[in-house]
């Protein structure tokens, strides 16, 4: 009887019970819910709170009746969703209740905070119903958080309709792969989450654009980039001046010296007050004291910086780099992206020679040294640090 006691006490006490399970991985919370009917009903739910299948090969599947019967018990409970997996079947178990009159609000998939729905492994006649199921989840979860969406899905309206109603959703993740996504589906896409009043990190991956495509297409009712960062702007700020920016911030890269002007547009706006960056992609004909200047007036808190360099016609403008990382103070971090390869002199006009040191790392360390903790080079494939300074940092390779 004292043992069954102290046990009531435990479960009576729901923080205890979330505490001691943090420590558990999933294979043991799903013993312990199959010890008796009253652990079932304490460990299920926080077993379910994390519905993210892995894929271990190509016969693997979510759609098993043990798995649906589970997800259907605990729709209500799951909090972090992992869709880049999941099969159709199990898709369907999670927004198909949505479309019952008399299903029970209180048992629906309605209390998400994280969804990440990239790189799913649909053939392309099913993307629009899965843009329907994915639409229905947006609409009945708009307490939603943290959003990783696949480039794909930009293409739907209702999507997009879905997300720009998503208030407190602060970060947001759109994965694609190198050399896919079009400019109309990125300016779209900023179009429905600039404005979002607690939005604070916001980062495209791997999406290459080319920005001619807005000029051959004006006819097509090309959503204009200024007036999205303007309207974003006014939106986000007129009821609450004091509003969040976004603080983390990755663009899509575009093909080099091909025109952009997507970075310096934002830079310049109200909407962001950067502490995480990865440098965007400046046109060629950028000047690089301009955007040393506009780094150094308007992104007086960025302290970490990530570097992308893919060799060949995504090559960086050594110039630009190194004047966003003149225009930084202070920084603590600095990684160089997948392929990253330093630059020489030869990047380096006449008008910019009189800037030393030339190469990137060594502007990093030259200017960041009585500040700069992490120094990541673990993908460079070159580096030439060229520094009178004597510095001790930890370089992963």
């Amino acid at each position: 009887m004292e043992h069954e006691s102290a046990a009531h006490t435990v479960f009576a006490t729901p923080e205890l019970v979330l505490l001691a399970c943090g420590y558990l991985p999933a294979p043991d919370l799903a013993r312990c819910s199959l010890v008796c009917k009253a652990w079932s009903r304490q460990f299920e739910p926080i077993l379910w709170a994390r519905f993210c299948p892995k894929q271990r090969d190509a016969d693997s599947s979510t759609d098993t009746p043990v798995v649906i019967a589970g997800l259907m018990r605990n729709l209500p409970h799951i909090r972090t969703l992992d869709l880049s997996v999941v099969d159709r079947t199990a898709l369907q178990a999670l927004t198909s209740p949505f479309d019952l009159a008399d299903q029970d609000q209180s048992m629906l998939c309605t209390n998400l905070r994280r969804l990440k729905f990239g790189h799913v492994k649909y053939a392309p006649p099913d993307s629009a119903s899965i843009s329907l199921h994915l639409t229905a989840l947006l609409n009945h979860n708009r307490l939603l958080t943290q959003l990783d969406l696949s480039y794909v899905f930009l293409a739907s309206n209702a999507v997009l309709a879905a997300i720009a109603d998503l208030e407190r959703l602060q970060h947001i993740t759109i994965t694609s792969f190198v050399g896919a996504g079009t400019c109309r589906e990125a300016l779209l896409m900023l179009k429905a989450c600039l404005h979002l009043p607690e939005l604070t990190e916001l980062h495209f991956i791997d999406m290459d654009l080319n920005w001619d495509e807005v000029d051959k297409n004006k006819e097509k009712d090309m959503p204009d980039v200024e007036t999205i960062i303007k309207e974003a702007s006014i939106a986000r700020f007129s009821v609450n001046p004091t509003a969040a920016k976004i603080k983390s911030l990755r663009l899509p890269s575009n093909r080099y010296g091909a025109r952009n002007p997507l970075p310096f547009l934002l830079l310049k706006s109200d909407l962001l007050d950067l502490e995480t960056c990865e440098i965007p992609w400046f046109p060629k004909d950028a000047d690089p004291k301009e955007i040393e200047q506009v780094v150094c007036e308007r992104c007086p808190n960025l302290r970490h910086l990530i570097c992308p360099s893919l060799r060949g016609e995504r090559e960086q403008d050594g110039k630009a780099v190194c004047a966003f990382i003149r225009g930084c103070s202070g920084l603590k971090s600095f990684t160089a992206a997948e392929l990253f390869s330093d630059y020489d002199a030869e990047s380096f006009d006449d008008d910019y020679s009189d800037l030393e040191p030339r190469h990137i790392i060594s502007e990093v360390v030259s200017r960041h040294f009585n500040t700069l903790e992490v120094l990541d080079l673990r993908d460079c494939l070159q580096s030439s640090v060229r520094t009178n300074r004597t510095f001790l940092l930890n370089v992963t390779n």
